[in-house]
């Protein structure tokens, strides 16, 4: 005998729990109580990938809304939205005013056609927003008003290439929002940047929650600032355990980033790319980051790592499975423990280490004491 319509709630709940995203539809079959309670399931994280899809969607939206009344309707239950698709203003505009008012998580990863004429609005309809990832946007400082004016649960904020923005874009945030994880793309419409030492960089060090940061495009002014700002005064980030700095201009060192990390020993993934490295940073990672997983030094220009630096990190740094050392003067015959992969086709251009890489190194035998010699 078939008992499943007679299952109580708290019971059918509890075997959803154990279901897989792609066999919702198939539960949602069984029988009303199982509609009823995998239904929000479906709805709760769309992703669009292609116009076809997202076409798709707003209809049945659309259909959602016109059969059921208003609290019943299927968008209360959307709490993330992600898309490639290139939204224009009016698209987003009639997708998300009208269905998606619990929206929490909003991620347009092709957004080179949204403004403040959208996100404006988005802001002050969605104020349980927790997550905004914007890639290419044309938002101004509008948007950045409205969503400290409304947004006060944000937590995560990534800005990638938004190259209307100004110095203040965080400051209608400071006290307002509890930002966690912050990505800014700083290339500026007019050539140059927009983030600047006395407006961006004091509004980023008021973020005492900050777990996740990345900074790329700035000016080597901006980086050592931020780098410089956390030793002179009390560790503004004290939770960090992300840090992605990028620097086009090969200015930022040595001499800067070696104090930074011995004050951030919750660090677990660094990635330095385009710097002024040597030998000494490498070596301060074995001495201070015992947490690092994912390591990138790529793109290192002028200067020539050592292969003792990065072994000895390698082994001080159980937890590390990533290691990019490409454009770094290393190769991957410089590593003898690794002969087996020299003519491996993943390593003829680059020389990203996975985790079995890395464990070779760490279990060959030792190469005597580590020494900070760039030649070596």
């Amino acid at each position: 005998m078939n008992n499943l319509g007679h299952l109580p709630a708290e019971i059918v709940s509890a075997i959803l729990h154990h279901v897989v995203e792609k066999d919702y539809y198939a539960c949602s079959l069984i029988n009303r109580s199982f509609y009823k309670a995998t239904n929000p399931l479906l709805w709760q994280a769309p992703t669009l990938r292609n116009g076809s899809k997202a076409q798709l969607f707003m209809k049945c939206l659309v259909e959602a809304q016109q059969q059921q009344q208003q609290h019943h309707h299927v968008g209360k239950h959307i709490r993330r939205l992600t898309s490639n698709v290139p939204w224009t203003d009016t698209d987003l505009l009639q997708l998300i005013l009208p269905h998606m008012s619990h929206l929490e998580h909003l991620a347009l990863e092709t957004a080179k056609n949204i403004s403040d004429i959208s996100m404006e609005p988005i802001a002050q309809h969605c104020p349980h927003l927790i997550t905004l990832h914007l890639n290419g946007s044309l938002i101004t400082q509008q948007t950045m008003n409205a969503l400290g004016q409304h947004c006060h649960q944000l937590t995560n904020l990534i800005l990638d290439y938004a190259p209307h923005l100004s110095p203040n874009t965080l400051t209608p945030l400071v006290h307002r929002c509890p930002l966690r994880k912050v990505l800014l793309s700083a290339y500026a419409a007019t050539g140059g940047t927009w983030m600047t030492v006395d407006e961006t960089v004091k509004d980023l060090l008021c973020f005492r929650g900050l777990t996740s940061l990345t900074i790329l495009g700035s000016s080597p002014e901006v980086l050592k600032s931020v780098l410089l700002q956390q030793q002179q005064q009390q560790v503004s980030w004290p939770e960090l355990t992300v840090l992605n700095l990028d620097d086009g201009s090969r200015d930022v060192g040595d001499s800067d980033f070696i104090p930074f990390l011995q004050i951030h020993p919750g660090l677990t993934e660094l990635s330095l790319t385009r710097c002024e490295l040597t030998s000494a940073t490498v070596m301060a990672m074995a001495a201070h980051l015992p947490n690092l997983s994912l390591v990138d030094v790529s793109q290192n220009g002028y200067q020539s790592l050592s292969t003792t630096s990065v072994r000895h990190m390698v082994r001080q740094c159980p937890l590390l499975t990533s290691l990019d050392l490409s454009d770094s003067g290393l190769e991957i015959n410089d590593f003898p423990e690794l002969e087996m992969l020299w003519d491996h086709p993943a390593y003829l251009y680059t020389l990203k280490l996975k985790q079995d890489a890395i464990e070779r190194i760490r279990s060959a035998p030792g190469h005597g004491n580590p020494v900070i010699n760039d030649q070596q």
